[in-house]
């Protein structure tokens, strides 16, 4: 049995709207505070190039997410929203795959620099998505008398 689909409130269409125009910037923060954490070293050393690191990948991980949420995150989430309730840890899970995917895809179509590398990659995409799939529910797709789960 199809569930049926509704038309979604003025309201909720800007919400959505807000939640999805938040996505670039909250991912180019997260990146700019996990970047340099996630390269380094057992000794402590740190692998990014500092501050002017960071901001380059904060950049280009905003631009990554600002295409990744027109293409991806829209369709997927009025998708959502119009066949009812959004749980958090649905929300979770979809913003952890559409994360991981470019990693994914980067991977398949370019190789892996080592176990290392590829266990890097994904923390930090995952971090990204987690971030910004909350911030989305709560932004967007948690009906007003939700409550977390």
């Amino acid at each position: 049995m199809a569930r049926q689909s509704r038309t979604l409130t003025r309201s909720e269409q800007l919400r959505l709207l807000a939640g999805l125009a938040a996505q670039p910037f909250l991912a180019a923060a997260v990146a700019f505070v996990f970047f340099p954490l996630l390269l380094v070293r057992r000794s402590g050393q740190i692998l990014a190039g500092g501050t002017d690191a960071a901001v380059s990948m904060a950049f280009g991980v905003g631009l990554v997410v600002l295409i990744l949420t027109a293409s991806l995150g829209l369709p997927v989430s009025l998708w959502l929203m119009k066949r009812g309730p959004v749980t958090l840890t649905r929300s979770l899970l979809i913003g952890l795959m559409l994360a991981d995917l470019p990693i994914l895809l980067g991977y398949v179509f370019t190789g892996t620099y080592g176990a290392t590398a590829t266990l890097r990659g994904f923390t930090f995409a995952s971090l990204i998505g987690l971030t910004g799939a909350a911030a989305l529910w709560l932004i967007a797709l948690r009906r007003p008398s939700s409550h977390l789960e």
